[in-house]
């Protein structure tokens, strides 16, 4: 009874993720995080501190380059990103939510992704490789960074970006960074890595022009009542 009750919580602990691309992360990490909660005391922190080491050794093969070391690479960064689940199903379940496991989580997400990008582009070995590996470098810290400023400078809020039940719901729930490392596993199986840079070059930039063409429609409306009142 104990294990069911276990095993519900951290379904339930994984259930508020709703972009797409985590539909197939969270199948994965929650037989592990089960695995973690039963039979270990292994902190949130830990797993942290631990998926982003994997995450760095992943960042040397991709910049080592050749099939079977972006294969690897790939692999764990995937890896990187099932733990990243997990640290936080674990801190809820165990009730070790804390404000500096949120900021630890966050912040080497923050830096472990540009790492990837940066060394799968060098590890290709093209100069559109590293055209294509600065523009989707940038991609993720601009979109971030927009949306925070939006959130902490601007409206001094915490809503999210889409309102509840918006018609754009299906661009934030498309677009997630869980979607980065599952392509990146797949293009480095079939030996097309160039594929995940056009994509993150292309539509990581497209989606964060959208935000910003988001953030200030909304605030023409803010305005609008302002104004009205």
């Amino acid at each position: 009874m104990m294990s069911n009750n276990l095993k519900k919580k951290i379904y339930e602990a994984s259930k508020k993720h709703k972009e797409w691309s985590m539909v197939i992360t969270d199948y994965l990490s929650r037989p592990i995080a089960y695995f973690i909660a039963k039979y270990t005391s292994i902190t949130p922190n830990q797993i942290s501190i631990s998926s982003f080491i994997i995450g760095l050794i992943g960042c040397y093969f991709l910049y080592i380059g050749g099939p079977l070391n972006i294969i690897i690479g790939a692999s764990l960064a995937m890896l990187y990103n099932i733990l990243d689940m997990i640290d936080g199903m674990i801190a809820r379940v165990k009730g070790k939510s804390s404000k500096v496991g949120h900021w630890l989580d966050g912040i080497l997400g923050f830096i472990l992704t540009p790492l990837l990008i940066i060394s799968l582009a060098i590890g290709i070995r093209s100069n559109i490789a590293l055209i294509l590996g600065l523009f989707a470098a940038v991609s993720y810290p601009i979109q971030y960074s927009l949306v925070y400023f939006y959130k902490a400078e601007v409206v001094s809020s915490n809503d999210k970006l889409f309102s509840s039940n918006s018609k754009l719901d299906w661009l934030r729930y498309s677009y997630g960074l869980c979607f980065f490392y599952l392509f990146l596993f797949i293009v480095a199986l079939i030996n097309k890595p160039l594929w995940v840079l056009f994509f993150w070059a292309i539509l990581g930039n497209m989606y964060w022009i959208c935000i910003v063409i988001i953030q200030y429609i909304s605030l023409r409306k803010m305005d609008s009542v302002n104004r009205i009142d």
